[in-house]
């Protein structure tokens, strides 16, 4: 991907300090890939689980942190399973035993190798973790793990960053990517695959990565902006009080 085309790179002037983040680039700090859909986007759905919630006296922020709890354990009890390690005792059997059953299956139709997993990642505009990196008949695929209650367009823009990130750090440009949604209720999972060779898929994941550096761009102004309003409000109260 051509990021000059998203005229992306006015943005790398602005001051770094507004982003609070693990990630840099050329040892400067950008946003996380996750940040940023999340706040250029906002679905209905999470309004009316909000709204739900209050109405049983449940905090949203606390249930939010616990599903987001959830989800890390889950993640790391994959990455230990993936190389043979013991698991935890605490770990939740319902998504380990849903990715055994899609594991075992991917495995016994096709040569497979793990070329990475949980690995961080950065350009000069954004960064994030990738959950697998797979190849599958010696193709890289981009696969990314869920345990929400279903699967959802923001995971495609995700994937379409992650997969810009492998290109531009000379990683792999990837002949798929893939989200498994693992159940929380039962040992099930469900697929999402965009396949590169399919022009309808690949269409859709580079119009994916199109949006996203519009948020991208969208994001930084936003944040440098805000913080230039709050420095000219308090320098004109300033002036008024004087």
């Amino acid at each position: 991907m051509n990021y000059e085309k998203f005229k992306l790179k006015d943005v790398l002037e602005l001051d770094r300090s507004i982003f609070e983040s693990s990630y840099t680039c050329d040892n400067h700090i950008v946003p996380r890939v996750t940040q940023i859909i999340s706040s250029c986007m906002h679905e209905d759905y999470i309004v009316q689980w909000a709204n739900s919630l209050g109405f049983k006296h449940m905090s949203y922020k606390a249930t939010l942190n616990s599903y987001a709890d959830y989800g890390t354990t889950v993640h790391e009890a994959l990455e230990k399973y993936i190389k043979g390690e013991e698991l935890p005792p605490d770990v939740p059997m319902n998504p380990i035993n849903a990715f055994e059953k899609w594991w075992s299956q991917i495995s016994s139709n096709n040569k497979v190798k793990v070329l990475g997993q949980e690995f961080k990642l950065s350009c000069p505009y954004y960064g994030g973790t990738y959950d697998m990196l797979l190849s599958i008949n010696d193709k890289p695929w981009l696969i990314d793990f869920k345990t929400s209650t279903h699967i959802s367009f923001r995971y495609c823009l995700q994937l379409a960053a992650y997969r810009e990130m492998l290109k531009y750090n000379n990683i792999a440009d990837v002949s798929g990517v893939l989200v498994l949604r693992l159940f929380k209720d039962k040992p099930l999972y469900e697929e999402f695959v965009l396949d590169m060779n399919n022009e309808e898929h690949k269409i859709f994941l580079d119009n994916c990565s199109k949006l996203f550096h519009s948020m991208v761009y969208q994001y930084w102004w936003r944040n440098y902006l805000e913080k230039e309003y709050q420095r000219i409000y308090k320098l004109g109260r300033r002036n008024s009080d004087g």
